[in-house]
């Protein structure tokens, strides 16, 4: 039951991101409590939008914490093919990477 909670929460902060509304997709993201009891993937993905959502509104030191926090619960926590070389959190998360072996 909490893991259709967090996915549905997930989803819908994807959504607002995918629509262009950063800070919406931030609040949604960072303030459901259910995202992070729910599993592991979960709160990797929801950390990896937040990442990107503050990368693209200029708020780069809370855009590498967020790669941070998703390194720490998954060391091997990558971006998927599409989202590599983004001009925005790709070199954010390139540094945080290195940092992080």
């Amino acid at each position: 039951q909490e893991h259709t909670a967090a996915q549905f929460s997930l989803n819908e902060g994807i959504d607002l991101y995918n629509k262009g509304d950063y800070n919406g997709a931030v609040k949604r993201l960072g303030g459901a409590n259910e995202i992070w009891a729910g599993d592991k993937a979960i709160q990797v993905s929801a950390l990896k939008y937040l990442a990107f959502s503050y990368c693209v509104t200029s708020r780069q030191a809370l855009c590498r914490q967020q790669f941070e926090k998703a390194l720490k619960l998954d060391p091997n926590f990558d971006l998927a093919p599409g989202e590599r070389g983004h001009p925005l959190w790709s070199p954010v998360f390139d540094r945080v990477k290195k940092q992080s072996k």
